[in-house]
């Protein structure tokens, strides 16, 4: 009597389960793997931003520190550090170095410009989500030269902290969108130094 061939189908399976589950864990590996050393690698990106002065300190009360009106071009370098958390942890994120270049142009209440540069942290909350809360610092140099009465023109240093959202918009590019305070002052170094500070709303473009 000759046996059935569907017989052996059962066997077959069994005899072949192992082998399918070590190919399905060798692409899992390799995908996590290619995950793993995506996020290692460095990003880039440019954002575009509108400043607008305000009385931060007493000092600056009815000078003309208030009155910049200035628009940011500010095209950056991320350095990923640590990854923070797991994925089920509010506060899971990623931690990265930011470089950070600074070209300012301002057109109230005098025309002028700065050219400069930032190092500073950034942490990207929930980094596989959708909508990527963040936050962010940085601290820098610049060359000031807006003309104006209570800030003097020359050697400067930058600093700024802000809030910011991160959206994906597929596996490579994202748009990003901050809220920055921000200042510009000499530390005292030759007067007048009112000190400049600002708001500025960022639009950006990375990878």
């Amino acid at each position: 009597m000759r046996p059935e061939p569907s017989r052996y189908v059962p066997a077959l399976v069994l005899l072949m389960l192992p082998a399918l589950m070590a190919a399905g864990a060798t692409r899992a590996d390799s995908s996590d793997e290619r995950r793993h050393v995506s996020t290692r690698r460095p990003g880039f990106g440019l954002a575009l931003g509108f400043g607008h002065g305000l009385a931060a300190r007493g000092p600056q009360v009815g000078e003309d520190v208030v009155g910049v009106r200035l628009l940011a071009v500010d095209p950056h370098l991320r350095l990923p550090l640590m990854e923070p958390g797991n994925g089920g942890a509010w506060y899971h994120g990623r931690l990265e170095a930011m470089l950070e270049g600074s070209a300012l142009v301002n057109f109230s209440p005098n025309t002028g410009y700065a050219i400069g540069g930032l190092i500073g942290l950034r942490y990207r909350f929930l980094p596989g989500r959708r909508i990527q809360p963040y936050a962010e610092g940085g601290l820098g140099a610049t060359h000031l030269a807006f003309d104006l009465n209570s800030q003097g023109n020359g050697l400067s240093f930058l600093l700024h902290a802000g809030l910011g959202l991160r959206w994906p918009l597929g596996e490579t590019t994202a748009l990003t969108f901050a809220t920055r305070w921000h200042h510009i002052s000499n530390a005292q170094s030759r007067i007048p130094n009112a000190g400049i500070d600002d708001v500025l709303l960022m639009l950006g473009l990375e990878r």
